[in-house]
């Protein structure tokens, strides 16, 4: 069965109400599937999915904002938490418990490598650049067409 959208819902709820109020006479009890509901209690049913519709609808709003306003304090924050680790870093150096108090890790630093793992990234930089058909600014200068 396919999905009903929100709208839908809503749109459907409206005209059921606009067609119960007129008409289906007031002060009268209707009889829907053996069970007695006034004309009041009837447009109250549909009314309130339209309620929870449109509180949907608000609460959809407000996240959104809420969301926005996140995210520009995070941009804001980035930053700041950059300049901070590195003032950290200045303040009490390669201390690793001191970082672990602001709830980082000590920045890595890179060993010293050796021939054959600077062999074997020349050899993968070749081969990825052979993969990808990139030429270098010399190479591309050379190609006529």
């Amino acid at each position: 069965m396919p999905r009903i959208s929100q709208t839908n819902k809503g749109f459907r709820a409206g005209q059921v109400i606009a067609g119960i109020r007129k008409r289906l006479p007031r002060g009268r009890v209707h009889r829907v599937s053996g069970k007695d509901y006034s004309h009041e209690e009837l447009v109250a049913i549909f009314q309130r999915q339209v309620d929870a519709l449109e509180a949907i609808r608000s609460a959809r709003a407000v996240l959104a904002v809420t969301v926005a306003k996140e995210r520009a304090v995070a941009r804001q924050v980035r930053p700041m938490t950059r300049k901070l680790q590195a003032h950290v870093q200045n303040e009490f150096g390669a201390d690793a418990a001191a970082f672990g108090d602001f709830g980082w890790e000590l920045p890595k630093k890179p060993g010293p490598k050796t021939v054959t793992a600077k062999a074997e990234g020349a050899r993968k930089a070749k081969a990825t650049r052979e993969a990808r058909h990139t030429t270098g600014k010399r190479q591309r200068l050379k190609i006529r067409g």
